[in-house]
């Protein structure tokens, strides 16, 4: 009896609909935030949230000045993501500001505290002092943070180790 119960929770655990979803709501660094990743296209992303509202050159929502030729597409609302891209093609930057649906492992949200960043993730490889606050960002894990004025206005997520061929630090 025992073995046929074990073999039904495998087979059970092997079922698609029973395996484990990712929490959609997650900021993982270096990876996604919730279910987008850096790894899909730029085109699969419009495709499901539609043309963005805001198109632009650079990445002024973050403050930083970034290196030539980066465009931001920005989706506010309840998703409140946007990215960045190079070639219309591939995702360099997720981020999400203004939302309170997606966080990290560690807890760290839009609203977060200052000091809540590097009490999770540690000394940042680069701060940048921006108008209002400043950003802070993370090469080995792929996490940036823009502070506001109190609290944390944005978090950024991109390839590990391509920080400097996005941003000017």
């Amino acid at each position: 009896m025992k073995a046929a119960c074990a073999l039904l929770l495998l087979v059970a655990l092997a079922v698609p609909g029973f395996a484990q979803a990712p929490d959609d709501r997650l900021i993982v660094p270096g990876q996604r935030i919730g279910k987008w990743t850096v790894a899909m296209t730029v085109e699969a992303i419009v495709r499901k949230l539609g043309e963005p509202p805001l198109l632009q050159e650079g990445l002024p929502i973050i403050g930083i000045q970034t290196q030539p030729g980066v465009l931001a597409y920005d989706w506010r609302g309840p998703s409140a993501l946007g990215l960045a891209t190079r070639d219309d093609r591939t995702v360099l930057i997720l981020y999400t500001s203004g939302s309170l649906t997606y966080k990290t492992a560690t807890g760290l949200k839009y609203g977060a505290p200052l000091g809540s960043v590097e009490s999770a993730y540690g000394e940042p490889t680069a701060t940048i002092l921006v108008t209002g606050g400043s950003t802070v960002i993370y090469e080995r894990l792929g996490l940036a943070v823009r502070y506001g004025v109190r609290s944390v206005g944005l978090i950024a997520v991109f390839r590990p180790g391509s920080a400097r061929r996005i941003w000017k630090f």
